[in-house]
């Protein structure tokens, strides 16, 4: 049994509407579903945290890098359209912590309206704590979609699938969590919020240094 998680084009379409469907299932290619999970490796419960999309407007290998998330959510990532949607799925009116699924993210994307969106990677961030700042945990997820232009329609859809096997290239904040399983379901890999990185004890011991230099020059 798989769960199907989409955050997608299920809404009634209004003109020039891009509509950008965020899924976890297995892809044509065979990459597994991926739940989400906080840092004791327990599915985020059923309405807790929040999921954006968006792209950032720093290189992935500085969105790794980022020492703060406040910074990295308040001065590089530019999202699309406010919504923040919380983790978990009602499956046939089961609560399923984790997952995703049967949500809508829509806004229009033309040539004079948020163009600047077009021809980026969507990016899927999702909190524990819905802060998107230095004091929650989150992970950063590169899908493989593009937001684009909307088409002759008056719409277009793409999809950001958040599907393993998880790398470096992909996962850019965050940890695989391992196998877990949800309702009786195993899932090989899950996606693991972290909290930011303390200082190292090398960073430490050479900013302790800095401080005492300081003190006898004084």
């Amino acid at each position: 049994m798989k769960y199907i998680i989409c955050i997608g084009a299920f809404a009634t379409i209004s003109a020039e509407a891009f509509i950008a469907n965020i899924e976890t299932i297995p892809s044509p290619s065979g990459d597994p579903t991926v739940p989400f999970v906080d840092n004791a490796g327990v599915p985020l419960p059923f309405g807790t945290g929040g999921v954006r999309l968006g792209y950032f407007t720093i290189d992935d290998a500085a969105v790794s890098a980022s020492p703060s998330y406040t910074d990295l959510m308040t001065n590089n990532f530019v999202q699309f359209t406010t919504d923040t949607i919380p983790v978990g799925a009602n499956l046939s009116g089961t609560q399923v912590p984790g997952l995703l699924v049967n949500e809508s993210m829509t806004a229009p994307i033309t040539a004079s309206n948020n163009n600047d969106f077009v021809g980026k990677s969507m990016y899927v961030v999702v909190s524990l704590n819905n802060t998107f700042d230095d004091s929650d945990s989150i992970a950063v997820f590169r899908t493989d979609g593009l937001f684009d232009l909307d088409g002759s329609a008056n719409q277009n859809t793409d999809t950001a699938s958040v599907a393993g096997p998880l790398t470096a290239s992909n996962l850019l904040i965050g940890a695989d969590g391992g196998g877990v399983e949800i309702l009786g379901t195993n899932f090989s890999q899950s996606i693991q919020l972290v909290a930011v990185p303390e200082p190292s004890t090398s960073l430490l011991s050479v900013l302790t240094i800095i401080g005492f230099a300081f003190k006898r020059r004084r």
